[in-house]
């Protein structure tokens, strides 16, 4: 594969990235709730930051790939961070499903 090719996968990064996703915003149901507006602020500003993450890393791995990069070090660490962000994602959501099911199987 040339350099050529590299670039023109690069040339749409609307195709791609997940930086055309935009900001995360709250429902409109969830501000109707009472006592619960700020529930929900640390795992939407969480996304946020994986996100920022997420778009960071698809940056750095296209520098690799073109070979347009200052630190080969840097670029790696970034990947991991944005890698070991997704997974810690991934638990905590499995974590809120498990108890979302625990708690309707109980009985009332």
């Amino acid at each position: 594969m040339s350099i050529e090719a590299l670039a023109a996968l690069g040339a749409s990064p609307e195709a791609s990235s997940l930086s055309s996703i935009g900001s995360l915003a709250v429902p409109e149901g969830m501000n109707a709730v009472r006592g619960g507006e700020g529930t929900f602020q640390p795992l939407l500003s969480a996304l946020t930051q994986l996100n920022t993450d997420i778009v960071a890393g698809e940056k750095g791995l296209q520098n690799v790939a073109l070979g347009d990069l200052d630190n080969l070090h840097q670029s790696v660490m970034s990947m991991e961070k944005v890698r070991l962000s997704l997974q810690l994602l991934l638990q905590v959501r499995s974590r809120a499903l498990d108890a979302y099911q625990e708690l309707m199987r109980m009985q009332i």
